[in-house]
């Protein structure tokens, strides 16, 4: 599915280079040294939606903005991703 210029994607369908920052809309800044560190969250992170809305700049420059999180098993979330 295409939007506005970009794709939408899961994160396991995204070739991130780590480490990757993510600059949320609060102006919250995040590091993911790796896949997993940034698929895990705890529940009340979840439940806030920290992610949504949160730019994404992998190591070779790639940029996605999170669109939506959700649980898939305990403690473990999927990412939706715009790709820009």
């Amino acid at each position: 599915m295409n939007f506005a210029g970009g794709n939408t994607m899961n994160s396991c369908e995204m070739e991130i280079t780590f480490p990757a920052f993510g600059f949320t809309p609060s102006d919250e800044l995040y590091y993911f040294s790796g896949m997993e560190n940034l698929t895990k969250c705890g529940p009340q992170t979840l439940k806030q939606n920290v992610f949504v809305g949160m730019e994404l700049i992998d190591s070779d420059y790639n940029r996605w903005r999170i669109l939506s999180a959700q649980e898939v098993e305990k403690k473990e979330i999927l990412l939706r991703r715009y790709f820009h």
